[in-house]
């Protein structure tokens, strides 16, 4: 999603949700540091590097 052209993704744990931008950290120490069609890569606070594939946008 696109908010003036900042893009943005919407995530939920459980009943909570986070607005994740690039740049933003996030909690439990993940900060977004790329932000791509399919995925979204975070790096922790201790410095590894995890990424969470998005799904495919409804049209």
């Amino acid at each position: 999603m696109s908010d003036g052209g900042e893009e943005q993704v919407y995530l939920g744990i459980g009943e909570q949700v986070f607005v994740a931008r690039l740049g933003a950290l996030l909690e439990g120490g993940y900060k977004v540091v790329a932000m791509k069609p399919q995925q979204i890569e975070f790096e922790s606070s201790q410095g590894g590097r995890q990424s969470l594939p998005l799904p495919e946008p409804e049209r």
